[in-house]
This record gives C-alpha cells, structure tokens and sequence, in this order.
C-alpha cells in the first residue's frame, strides 16, 4: 500500500475517532444539562406547589375546625355551612393545588355535610371521611401524622433531627452519611 494511501486512511480514522469522540461527549453533556433543568423545574414546581398549601390550607383546617369533637355539637345548620365553605374551597386555589386523594378525600366530606344538612342526621361514615381528610391535608403539608407528645428535658432540635436521620430507610441515604449515636443514647 502507497504511504501517501496509508496516512489518508490514518489521518482519516484519527478524524473519525475524534469526532466520534467530540460528538459523543457533547451528547452526554447535553443530557446531562437537560436532566439538571428538569430537577431544577421540578424544584422549583415543587416550592411553589407548597407555597400555594401553606397560603390556601389555613383557610379549610378553620373550616374543619367546626367539625371538630372540642367544638360546640354539629347540627343540620353547620353541616350545611361546612358542604357550602368546603365546595367554596374545593373550587379555589386550594383545591387546585390539592392532590388528587386529598380532593377525593374533600369531595367525600363535602357529600356526608350535605347529606347531614338533607337528613337532620349524622351519616355513619362522616367521622371516617372528616378525619381522612385531616390526613390527607396534613400529609400534602409534609407534616407527619398524630405525633407523640414525649416532651424530654433534653430534647433539642439537632437530636429530633439525628433521631429522624436515624428513623429513615437507609436507602435514600448515602452510605457513612447517616448520624451516629452518643454515648448517653447507647
């Protein structure tokens, strides 16, 4: 083979492998940047989402509030206000920004109010939906369910935290991340 040929050919391949190369990298790097944008919308899609509960959800636990067992007895009139305020809330910003059990969970209270305004009585599963409700509203807020009252002298914030840390499944923690104990928890 002509030498003239064979330095063609390598300078040729030298080219492609480059570029292949070039080409390759700057695909990675694309997809790289478009999964960043899309964890940095969903982010931000997220904080506004919650932005949107802390800003609407005050307004439907003061609702429920006359539903509670502390506050003065449910009659016909109440359920009627309820359903009425509840329907008001469900077709607002609240209920936009809701998650879909949660507005189920709206709809089925919204039902047993007003089938107790129709009737004049207590619809057996209103307790079960009031209190699902509740639930639900609280776990869209990230707030935990009926927490334990165990006011200890010594608890501080960065305990509760530890102890949380150390509560969570260790898989969706990265290893040698989580807390450890001390002395005085072991």
């Amino acid at each position: 083979m002509n030498e003239q040929v064979a330095s063609a050919l390598i300078s040729g391949l030298v080219a492609l492998v480059v570029g292949g190369t070039t080409g390759a990298l700057t695909w990675f790097q694309l997809r790289r940047d478009q999964n960043k944008w899309r964890v940095d919308l969903k982010s931000a899609w997220a904080l506004e989402l919650h932005k949107a509960r802390l800003e609407s959800y005050p307004e439907i636990f003061s609702t429920l509030l006359q539903l509670s067992h502390y506050s003065s007895p449910i009659t016909r009139e109440i359920a009627s206000e309820v359903s009425r305020s509840l329907n008001t809330w469900f077709y607002s910003t609240g209920g936009m920004c809701a998650d879909k059990t949660t507005r189920g969970a709206i709809l089925g209270l919204r039902k047993c109010c007003s089938k107790w305004a129709r009737t004049g009585s207590e619809p057996t599963d209103f307790y079960r939906w009031r209190n699902l409700t509740v639930a639900l509203l609280r776990r869209d807020l990230d707030i935990a369910g009926l927490e334990s009252y165990d006011f200890k002298p010594d608890a501080t914030l960065l305990s509760t935290l530890e102890e949380e840390l150390r509560s969570a499944p260790p898989r969706h923690w990265p290893s040698g991340t989580l807390p450890r104990r001390t002395r005085r928890e072991r």
